[in-house]
């Protein structure tokens, strides 16, 4: 989660100290993490809404190749037959970074089980609608002037909302750096086990397209005690993982059992509830650290 926070942070001071670089050298730099500043929106929203942050060598290796068209666009402005297009294709670069966000934020929010996150997706879309508006409209106006005015409003209104989203909401500590959110313990135990007694009994996890609203109408519960439950007491922080680790375990049983031997791995991602291979592999690998079949051979004789 740091690293694309870090990006964030450094596009955005390059984005404000733009207009106050002197030389070369600094100027270039500061346009190359302006750059950024879309395109580590986007990122940032993956990292917290996701749970699945791009890892490191992914995020800044897009990252240059970003830094790269954008500079390509650029250059074409020095060409004065393909200028108005470069610059249509950078605002539209711009705004697609930025619908992507948007997108991030929303998708997966009926299956999320933090609640401080949820307010933060509803948060998120203001933020990057505005900042959104204020810079296309501002930028807009200075094609016809420079006023000092203007530049000061739209870098003071990203810095106030980016300031809010990043500072003022650090009572979501567990949203911006936390792996997982720490179980305050057992106080609903009952509901607990009549949770794993319906799930891992009672097989409920085969249950295609299963939601969190089948679930607690199969226990009798009401789905915002079963959110909380499921997320502060078993430490789950989304609805996805708790249904995932249900089925990764029948699946490890499966691949050890001699009688289960002659099923193909696709075969057995399907028998546990998984509709494709693909995501069956992603949270077995991700819960185990194997792919499922290295655990395979490493657990049959």
């Amino acid at each position: 989660m740091r690293p694309v926070v870090y990006l964030f942070l450094v596009a955005l001071i390059g984005f404000l100290l733009l207009d106050r670089v002197r030389g070369n050298w600094s100027f270039e730099l500061a346009v190359s993490f302006t750059f950024l500043l879309p395109y580590s929106t986007w990122q940032l929203s993956r990292a917290i809404f996701s749970d699945e942050p791009w890892p490191p060598t992914k995020l800044f290796g897009y990252g240059i190749l970003v830094i790269a068209w954008y500079h390509g666009c650029a250059l074409a402005f020095d060409t004065a037959s393909v200028s108005v297009y470069a610059s249509v294709v950078m605002r539209l670069t711009t705004i697609s970074f930025l619908v992507l966000s948007i997108v991030e934020s929303q998708r997966g929010k009926k299956d999320d089980l933090v609640k401080s996150r949820i307010k933060l997706r509803n948060f998120f879309i203001y933020f990057v609608a505005i900042t959104g508006v204020i810079t296309v409209l501002t930028e807009t106006t200075l094609g016809y002037t420079d006023l000092l005015t203007l530049k000061m409003f739209q870098r003071g209104a990203i810095l106030l909302f980016s300031t809010y989203f990043l500072i003022v909401n650090t009572k979501w500590q567990d949203v911006f750096f936390a792996k997982k959110p720490q179980a305050t313990g057992p106080k609903n135990q009952g509901m607990i086990n009549r949770i794993n007694e319906v799930m891992a009994d009672q097989l409920y996890f085969k249950q295609e397209g299963l939601t969190i609203g089948q679930l607690a109408e199969k226990l009798g519960e009401q789905e915002y005690k079963l959110r909380t439950v499921i997320n502060q007491e078993m430490g789950f922080r989304n609805f996805p993982a708790f249904v995932n680790a249900f089925r990764v375990e029948e699946a490890k049983l499966l691949l050890c059992n001699q009688g289960t031997t002659t099923l193909t791995i696709q075969e057995i991602a399907f028998e546990v509830g998984f509709s494709s291979i693909g995501p069956f592999n992603r949270a077995f690998k991700a819960s185990t650290g194997n792919t499922p079949k290295e655990f395979r051979d490493g657990n049959t004789p």
